[in-house]
């Protein structure tokens, strides 16, 4: 019988990144669907800027602490392990992100929502 090799990775492997900056490895993309894995170390958005994505993203916080506010005046605060379903269009911005300890997303992309 033959062996299958399928790599194993470790999200938390080659956690570097700068203070204020933000690194995005993509982990698969297929058409519309997209995995990402982000780390934060301290860093926001820009003042005055807004994503607006024209794919449903789904966010886990793996590490660390973060502030993320919608354009309608809501706020998510999330701390490990809590995750969220942003629509598409939806209007959103990064407030805030630990940097100690980083914080680790993972993001997806696609389309989950009605």
């Amino acid at each position: 019988m033959k062996s299958l090799k399928i790599p194993v990775h470790n999200i938390f492997k080659d956690i570097k990144c700068q203070k204020g900056v933000e690194t995005f490895d993509l982990i698969a993309k297929k058409d519309f669907f997209k995995i990402e894995k982000t780390v934060s170390n301290g860093a926001k958005s820009p003042d005055g800027f807004w994503y607006d994505q024209p794919q449903d993203e789904f966010v886990l916080l793996l590490s660390g602490r973060a502030k993320i506010s919608f354009e309608k005046g809501k706020r998510a605060d999330l701390k490990r392990g809590d995750y969220i379903l942003i629509p598409r269009r939806v209007k959103h911005r990064i407030e805030y992100t630990s940097s100690k300890p980083k914080c680790v997303w993972l993001c997806v992309f696609g389309k989950f929502c009605k």
